[in-house]
């Protein structure tokens, strides 16, 4: 949780979200245990790959730019509609 939360904090992500994202929305989407490849998605946040790409790529097994890429998805996207965690928001 702590190389998320940096990474998030480091790519600006919006500071009123963290909390909700570390206890809702992660935990929603996989969990904190370790994320595992298979189901077509993209880290532990749940990317689609095209959606990871936009937000920055980069290693999904790595808490930290997980965290930076859901920083720069928010910034894109409205995390409540369907461009976000629909189903965890």
């Amino acid at each position: 949780m702590a190389a998320f939360s940096a990474g998030y904090r480091d790519a600006g992500g919006p500071p009123e979200y963290l909390d909700h994202l570390l206890t809702d929305v992660i935990p929603c989407e996989w969990g904190w245990h370790p994320w595992q490849p298979g189901n077509g998605y993209l880290s532990r946040a749940q990317f689609d790959p095209l959606s990871w790409e936009d937000a920055g790529g980069g290693d999904p097994w790595d808490d930290y730019t997980v965290g930076g890429n859901v920083a720069r998805w928010i910034g894109m996207a409205n995390p409540g509609g369907s461009g976000g965690w629909p189903n965890c928001w």
